[in-house]
């Protein structure tokens, strides 16, 4: 659980850090959670 919940976390970062590519953070979203 702990692990998810820091992916997630740094999927947040990614997806606010870069709005320019969302994609980016889409696809390591979708690798740990599809």
């Amino acid at each position: 659980m702990s692990l998810n919940y820091e992916v997630r976390v740094v999927n947040l970062d990614s997806a606010v850090e870069t709005p320019v590519h969302p994609v980016r953070s889409r696809v390591i979203g979708g690798a740990v959670m599809p």
